[in-house]
């Protein structure tokens, strides 16, 4: 099954943030998206896919997390 890491800058300490919490729930009701795990030690957040068609879906939802008010630096 492929997947693909993310480095988040702005991944907030607390997972249980609602910002952070509605980007995952938004990543995981992305069509093709199978499953979200989330490394907080290195700010990491791995999306595993059906198929790698579905990346550029991924790609996007993560693009707009980083325009999230109250959020600084790049995705």
């Amino acid at each position: 099954m492929p997947e693909k890491q993310y480095y988040v800058p702005n991944m907030p300490e607390d997972e249980s943030h609602t910002g952070f919490r509605g980007f995952l729930d938004r990543l995981r009701g992305v069509a093709g998206v199978h499953n979200v795990t989330v490394d907080q030690a290195n700010k990491n957040v791995t999306v595993h896919v059906h198929d790698e068609g579905y990346i550029p879906n991924v790609d996007q939802v993560i693009m707009e997390y980083g325009q999230l008010p109250g959020f600084t630096g790049q995705v």
